[in-house]
């Protein structure tokens, strides 16, 4: 972290960069738009940071991969913190799950790390709970907070308390224990922050990656905190003042999130910029510097108001020659050919990124196999050639970015991410792969957290589809624990496609169809239905052919026609005789 501050600082010391472009003249430096001054979302942010101020408010804020949604998220954070309001940002990562939305508010505060060992990490979760139970200012909620904390423990850190009714519980009721949990972590949260801030703001963003009923649980448990605390605050305050708790969520699809008819959120969408928007910020990269209407208006158009686009097309018509950087303007080249200026985004990026040095695209290379946001610290560990210099030279060319994490940094856009992944040799991606996977069994050893999901997914990179079964097997198991039916089918559908030996696939097929009838999916758990059927008509298998069947009729007597229940009882039947 002192080596990000160090850089922030750097830069805050630096030249004013984020006002109208830098001096006339000054040589061009692609450090890309968020080090520079937000363009054309000052109404937004306008609003935004009227409604924070006020508390209890839910606000959503949409757009599309490049949109400018980071962006803002990073002003309002600069602008909420300079008016005294603490803010928990936690960001869903590809492969993230809600557990994990969650866990990155506790680790944030009680410090606990990848590498710390199970007698570490449960010292340091009693120290965090303990300093949040004496924040409340209702000692029946303090007794209702500590008779949860046994799940919290349980789930995240796979810790168990001493009599413990955990392994009582069914996964219904862990699930509904999970969610009060939860909610009330987010109260005991606000509790502690309040005393010295104006304000406290929660940030859930990018949740695009969580499931429908991780949605539901995220939206419950906003429901839960908010209307609790503005109703207790409004009791409790004598100018009956309202508790200035807000919640802040990004996310990148239409679909909306769904809250009862009094808390309903509001949406804040960011469609594409404007062209005139676009062209002050192009002006911003340039440093004032007049460019050829020509390459301007070709590159307007391939960014499409898209604020990363831009970016990205400037840099490639700038080290590639296409326009000469002179004192006052860009002057278009010999070089400059519009068809020679690709109008797919990736090979941009991909271009951009081969101006790198070799050993600093393999360091990005490297750090792009544990996903967007990535701690160094680690890196190092599968990595040995890792050098903290040259990552630091690279966040000077914006193709990452601090991030608020201790040691981490981000990439400064998925697609950045996505295509420096790409561009790994295979056998290097598999090594890498199969490294983070042992760093990862090395953990668990000490911990005692198996990261399960992690583990099927680094080594079915790998190309070791026996331990990635295995380890997604143990994901599918925990997701049926906690009652996570979308999650534990998702898990099943990776260790089936994973899975060679036809008659164990099948097993875990007919598992799948449970599943989907449990999810109240009839289209889909006929249609999986139907090849089995089909094998196992003839097959000597009697009891699997029986049990197939039966799964099908106690789940389908109500929905399927009387025809096809006739036509199954007599298979039945059959078999029976």
């Amino acid at each position: 972290m002192k080596t990000i501050q160090r850089m922030l600082e750097n830069k805050k010391n630096a030249p004013e960069e984020t006002g109208d472009c830098g001096k006339e003249g000054s040589k061009i430096e692609l450090k890309g738009l968020f080090t520079h001054k937000v363009i054309g979302r000052n109404k937004e942010i306008i609003n935004l940071n009227q409604m924070l101020r006020q508390g209890g408010k839910i606000i959503t804020l949409t757009g599309w991969h490049g949109s400018g949604k980071s962006r803002m998220v990073e002003e309002i954070v600069k602008r909420m913190s300079n008016e005294n309001f603490h803010i928990i940002h936690s960001k869903v990562e590809d492969r993230d799950n809600i557990i994990d939305l969650f866990k990155y508010i506790i680790e944030e505060d009680s410090g606990i790390s990848l590498f710390d060992d199970r007698e570490t990490v449960k010292a340091k979760l009693d120290k965090y709970f303990s300093r949040l139970l004496k924040n409340s200012p209702d000692e029946f909620e303090t007794e209702q907070f500590r008779s949860k904390i046994f799940i919290l423990n349980k789930i995240m850190y796979n810790i168990d308390e001493e009599d413990s009714i955990y392994e009582t519980l069914t996964p219904e009721l862990r699930l509904k224990n999970l969610k009060e949990a939860l909610s009330l972590l987010v109260i005991f949260n606000y509790y502690y922050y309040i005393k010295r801030n104006e304000g406290v703001i929660f940030i859930f963003d990018d949740i695009d990656n969580l499931k429908h009923e991780e949605k539901d649980l995220m939206q419950y448990v906003i429901q839960y905190s908010i209307s609790h605390l503005v109703e207790m605050g409004n009791r409790r305050n004598k100018k009956e003042e309202i508790n200035k708790i807000s919640f802040l969520i990004t996310y990148h699809s239409e679909e909306d999130l769904e809250f009862n008819r009094y808390l309903k959120p509001f949406k804040q969408e960011l469609p594409p910029l404007k062209k005139d928007t676009m062209r002050l910020l192009l002006k911003q990269l340039t440093r004032g510097k007049k460019m050829s209407s020509e390459v301007e208006k070709v590159i307007l158009k391939l960014s499409a108001g898209n604020p990363f686009f831009l970016e990205q097309y400037f840099r490639f018509v700038f080290t590639d020659g296409m326009v000469l950087e002179k004192d006052t303007v860009l002057e278009k080249t010999k070089k400059y050919k519009k068809k020679n200026i690709p109008t797919d985004i990736k090979e941009i990026v991909k271009l951009n990124l081969s101006k790198l040095t070799p050993k600093q695209l393999e360091i990005l290379q490297a750090a792009s196999v544990i996903g967007v946001k990535f701690d160094y610290t680690i890196v190092k560990k599968y990595y040995p050639d890792f050098q903290l210099k040259e990552l630091e030279n690279i966040f000077e060319s914006n193709f990452i970015k601090p991030y608020y994490l201790e040691n981490y940094y981000t990439f400064s856009h998925p697609i950045v991410n996505e295509v420096v992944y790409a561009s790994a040799p295979e056998e290097k991606r598999k090594l890498w792969h199969k490294k983070v996977a042992q760093l990862l069994e090395e953990t668990k050893e000490k911990s005692k957290l198996t990261h399960s999901g992690w583990l099927g997914h680094h080594y079915h990179q790998a190309g070791n589809q026996e331990k990635a079964v295995s380890y997604l097997k143990e994901s599918y198991y925990a997701a049926r624990e906690k009652n996570f039916a979308e999650s534990a089918y998702q898990y099943l559908q990776k260790v089936i496609s994973y899975t060679s030996d036809q008659i164990e696939k099948d097993r875990l097929t007919l598992e799948e169809i449970r599943i989907l009838y449990g999810m109240n999916e009839q289209i889909k758990a006929r249609k999986a239905t139907y090849p089995l059927l089909s094998r196992y008509e003839r097959s000597k298998d009697h009891d699997f052919y029986f049990e197939l069947i039966s799964t099908i009729l106690e789940n389908s007597m109500n929905f399927s026609p009387a025809k096809r229940v006739k036509e199954l009882l007599f298979k039945a039947s059959g078999i029976m005789r």
